[in-house]
């Protein structure tokens, strides 16, 4: 017999994104957002991207965050080789106190890089309790 370990409703938002082409260089690219009014509890907040760049040594700037902007979390990914695609996914838990939760994903083109493609992007926040 199956035991269940939720008490409250699970909640699932995905924005999924494709074909970000050409990603301007100095200027910050939404690929990825949630906006929407939430029940208090605990959370995972989790994106994943898949980058191509188009030289060796191109970087992406790329930076996520929880709470609408007021705060980021930034990283740098340089390329390896020429049109190598890599890909990243990264998620932590979070108490939410309710209302509304907006997260957000960005990429950017770093100076000197050719051309910067996200393939794919996502940006989800699952409810676990």
């Amino acid at each position: 017999m199956a035991t269940e370990i939720f008490t409250n409703p699970i909640t699932l938002l995905l924005d999924k994104r494709s074909g970000t082409l050409n990603v301007p260089i100095g200027s910050w690219t939404t690929v990825g957002e949630i906006n929407a009014t939430q029940a208090a509890g605990t959370y995972e907040f989790w994106i994943s991207l898949t980058l191509t760049q188009s030289n060796n040594n191109d970087t992406a700037l790329v930076q996520f965050s929880g709470n609408g902007g007021s705060t980021w979390n930034t990283f740098n990914w340089k390329s390896n080789s020429a049109n190598q695609t890599e890909a990243a996914v990264y998620g932590y838990p979070l108490i939410h106190a309710g209302g509304t939760f907006h997260g957000m994903l960005q990429v950017q083109a770093d100076t000197g890089t050719t051309q910067l493609d996200v393939d794919f992007s996502d940006i989800w926040l699952k409810r676990i309790n």
